[in-house]
């Protein structure tokens, strides 16, 4: 039986998708509980160990959905809460070992950076006509979620091999030159989970560029690092006639295990598999 011509399905990378936005033919799934099992007996069949402790992976899932309120009282609002992570808005730098790695590569990423730029290669952001009130937000993608670019490493070798020596980097999350046009405001939002920590490398930055996260705001200075952790609010203007780039790369969150980091890579996996929206804007499913 053929697919009906006049139904409004889309197409991603993983099939069709259906009125409810799964994708046909993938496994259904009525509840968190019933979707954690199924990605449970996965996990123990890759990582075949008897050590292996994700418990903490499992119960954010399960219970850090509904532990979020009001952002007026709380501003670390992501859509998954996962349990017993000290969190900051602002970590600090020094925490982070590689920071003098990509802070002295500075040069050689603006090098690179400066050959790309109006190449015709940098995309509209997935999530721009949602969170940029005015303005425009631009990417130059190299990794989503460990799937790698080649096209646009190869162009840009010098920012790889400096990402390679970020523990996390190319796996974590999302890592591009991200571009706010002139006069772009990004309006308040949080991070899908706190599961990682953000940074953003200053390449390009014209006066009077800030970026809010929880209550305090700073700006970017060129060839410094600005850490923080995106499961809180943040927000970004640039108020300037100029357009702002950063490279924009995840990391782990220090205190993970590497077990939680494998668990939770492979229920990634499979909740990409079941829905484009997770996919492609890390929305995740109601089941």
């Amino acid at each position: 039986m053929g697919l009906d011509p006049t139904a409004k399905n889309s197409v991603t990378g993983n099939g069709v998708t259906d009125p409810s936005g799964a994708v046909r033919g993938s496994p259904r799934f009525t509840s968190w509980s019933e979707f954690l099992d199924h990605c449970d007996s996965i996990i123990k069949r890759r990582l075949n160990d008897p050590r292996c402790d994700y418990d903490r992976i499992r119960s954010g899932f399960l219970s850090g959905r509904l532990e979020t309120g009001n952002r007026e009282t709380n501003l670390q609002q992501p859509a998954i809460l996962f349990p017993d992570l000290p969190s900051s808005p602002w970590p600090a730098k020094s925490a982070f070992g590689w920071v003098a790695t990509i802070e002295s590569a500075f040069k050689a990423i603006r090098s690179e950076l400066d050959g790309v730029v109006g190449s015709g290669h940098f995309r509209p952001h997935p999530e721009v006509d949602k969170l940029a009130s005015r303005g425009s937000w631009e990417e130059f993608r190299f990794y989503s979620k460990g799937q790698a670019n080649q096209t646009h490493l190869s162009l840009c070798p010098e920012t790889d091999r400096c990402l390679q020596q970020i523990p996390g980097a190319t796996t974590a999350g999302s890592v591009f030159f991200a571009a706010a046009a002139a006069n772009t405001h990004i309006v308040p939002h949080c991070g899908p989970h706190n599961l990682r920590i953000r940074a953003h490398l200053g390449l390009i930055i014209p006066n009077d560029c800030e970026m809010r996260v929880g209550t305090e705001r700073r700006p970017w200075i060129e060839g410094q690092v600005s850490i923080f952790d995106d499961s809180f609010e943040h927000e970004v203007w640039n108020r300037s006639l100029e357009t702002r780039i950063v490279l924009l790369f995840d990391t782990w969150h220090p205190q993970l295990t590497t077990h939680e980091i494998e668990a939770f890579t492979i229920i990634d996996s499979e909740l990409a598999k079941i829905s484009p929206d997770y996919a492609t804007i890390g929305k995740f499913p109601q089941f």
